[in-house]
């Protein structure tokens, strides 16, 4: 799991999350490397490019927001993927760039993302895209989609 925050105004929280199982935990947000958060505490990557940072923040929302369908594969509706929450900015030119190299495809109503080309073309999966961990392969890929468009 993924918490991330521009402002906290909730509730002082001292005692220290509890996780069981195979879950993981990370967060981000200002003075998020004080108690009870230290353990968890991640710096996601700090880009001196406001278009590429919102960039990536698109693409997260588009590779998070699969769900399973049926067989195993990825699926979400078409209105989902091309709503104006997830295209704005510059998520239309991220779309399309994964349209284009067959990262997510269109079926029916239907959009379905393949792990492997994400793995293959972009240098992501969903672990580490959930928990904003980009690394150089996804950033040029997410830099190559916007620059291509105007």
């Amino acid at each position: 799991m993924y918490l991330e925050a521009g402002t906290f105004t909730g509730a002082q929280i001292n005692a220290v999350p509890i996780l069981r199982g195979s879950v993981s935990l990370s967060t981000s947000w200002p003075g998020v490397r004080n108690h009870p958060w230290t353990n968890f505490a991640t710096d996601p990557p700090r880009l001196d490019n406001p278009k590429l940072d919102e960039a990536l923040r698109r693409f997260r929302k588009f590779v998070i927001s699969f769900r399973s369908h049926s067989k195993g594969a990825l699926a979400r509706y078409q209105h989902k993927i091309e709503h104006e929450r997830m295209t704005k900015g510059m998520g239309q030119a991220v779309l399309d760039r994964m349209v284009q190299d067959e990262i997510l495809s269109l079926r029916g109503n239907m959009y379905f993302l393949d792990p492997n080309q994400l793995a293959k073309v972009a240098g992501a999966n969903y672990a580490e895209t959930m928990a904003r961990k980009f690394d150089e392969k996804t950033i040029s890929y997410i830099r190559q989609a916007i620059e291509d468009k105007p």
